[in-house]
């Protein structure tokens, strides 16, 4: 499908960044949200940087001196090009200690497209996986009748809600190593959204399904510090390992999980908090 991150980021060029001057960090101890914080197994330097690199310039890139920058662990997309021209989409994860960003950026520069090279700087949100290492806890008649139905909204729900989540909808699924799901949440939604966030840590916590805690180990939500496009929120669910054939969409695990009202309220948060996605699919390329 055609990469709304793409679109969003229509207007980069190589070096300035996508989002505005970072706000100060919370202070030490500062709760991000009420739900488990992440693991010692965050990325290191809490940073990705994203490539977008002409297609006519990768075989060249393969073999530069860019593909051995020393602390970072290099990923490549999978998923089909927006058009033959590309561009393609490298992502670097930090391992440790690693060169200035923006040297890294330089380095790269003879190969990117027009939408250039971006720095995401992180602050951890939620880690899923801390909730899913404990036994799920038992589940109401109602909501294991619902985890055992077809993952579609009950007829409890009421019809507007249903149809206000159509954006959030689908199979977000993953075929690569690694993972990334970009939400983009809407200008004062944000204590909305972790909120929803909140419930979905619940949800995959106390499944019954073996597949959806597994899913949950590997599944850490960070906010991109600063202003995204059109005054957005940005955040980042960096997935790793990715679990094949299962759905990342929060709508299909809250369909698992909840019912009536409960579910119908779901639905309606998210879809309130949220302006658009992406799904970007990874590789490895270079360790």
């Amino acid at each position: 499908m055609v990469r709304l991150l793409l679109l969003l980021l229509g207007l980069c060029t190589v070096t300035p960044p996508l989002f505005a001057q970072a706000p100060a960090p919370p202070a030490s101890g500062a709760a991000v949200s009420t739900a488990a914080q992440p693991s010692a197994g965050a990325l290191a330097n809490a940073e990705v940087l994203l490539f977008f690199v002409r297609v006519d310039a990768a075989d060249a890139l393969q073999l530069s001196a860019f593909m051995r920058t020393p602390g970072y662990t290099i990923f490549k997309e999978t998923g089909p090009l927006v058009s033959e021209t590309g561009p393609l989409i490298y992502a670097l994860f930090p391992t440790g200690p690693s060169p200035a960003s923006a040297d890294v950026i330089e380095s790269a520069s003879s190969y990117l497209a027009q939408r250039g090279a971006n720095r995401l700087e992180l602050a951890p949100v939620i880690d899923f996986g801390a909730s899913a290492q404990a036994r799920p806890a038992a589940r109401s008649p109602q909501a294991a009748a619902a985890a055992s139905a077809p993952a579609s909204t009950p007829a409890s729900a009421p019809a507007a809600e249903a149809s206000s989540e159509s954006i959030a909808q689908g199979d977000w699924q993953f075929s690569g190593e690694r993972g990334l799901l970009l939400l983009f949440v809407k200008t004062g939604k944000d204590a909305l959204f972790t909120s929803v966030l909140d419930t979905l840590r619940a949800a995959l916590a106390e499944s019954p399904d073996a597949r959806r805690r597994e899913q949950a180990r590997g599944w850490r939500v960070m906010k991109v510090t600063g202003n995204g496009p059109s005054g957005t929120v940005l955040y980042l669910s960096l997935l790793d390992p990715v679990v094949h054939g299962v759905n990342y969409a929060p709508s299909s695990v809250f369909a698992e999980a909840l019912d009536g009202e409960a579910l119908a309220r779901a639905y309606a948060d998210y879809s309130e908090a949220l302006s658009s996605f992406n799904l970007i699919d990874l590789q490895q390329v270079r360790p």
